[in-house]
């Protein structure tokens, strides 16, 4: 079967189950966490596919992954997928499950590089300019750039809007030049 049909597959019922017990959104803040440390730790990743090494074992690694107290969706989530010997396709589980969330709940996810530190308020208005259209909230990941020199990159999965001062020269260079 196919990687990306047996991590959807998975999510969606994983999601299904947790919006049962009113533990969607926990479930969530959860598995981006797992998510995070199963890229940055490689090693705990492996051990987690390690056959020799028992379920129990492996869900207790997984919980603390997931950054510890964990309610019951997360417990038999991960349950099932080790029971089943899924454990290779946890990330993916977990990125598909990330990914159904915000599209239930309205959400996309930005990442908004500045030329300096942007204030909290800053952030909040430019994200109110690209709500509606069924986007309820944007998760902002900030950088900054001082390459950019003035102004901003805020840029989504599918969209990309290049408020630079580096931006607008590298364009009028362009033009310039052709």
């Amino acid at each position: 079967m196919n990687t990306g049909t047996i991590s959807i597959r998975y999510a969606k019922a994983i999601y299904l189950y947790a919006k049962s017990m009113s533990e969607e959104e926990v479930l969530y803040r959860q598995m981006k966490t797992l998510c995070r440390t199963l890229i940055r730790m490689k090693k705990l990743s492996k051990m987690i596919c390690d056959p020799a090494i028992d379920k129990e074992t492996k869900y207790k690694t997984l919980s603390v992954m997931a950054g510890g107290s964990t309610g019951e969706s997360f417990r038999k989530s991960v349950m099932l997928v080790l029971k089943n010997r899924r454990e290779k396709y946890l990330l993916l589980i977990a990125e598909s499950y990330i990914d159904i969330f915000r599209r239930e709940n309205g959400i996309i996810a930005g990442r908004l590089a500045t030329a300096e530190e942007m204030t909290e308020e800053e952030k909040e208005r430019l994200s109110s300019v690209f709500k509606g259209n069924g986007i309820k909230k944007i998760e902002l990941e900030s950088s900054v750039d001082k390459n950019l020199i003035g102004g901003f990159i805020f840029q989504t999965d599918n969209y990309r809007l290049d408020a630079s001062v580096s931006g607008q020269l590298e364009k009028i260079e362009k033009k310039l030049l052709s």
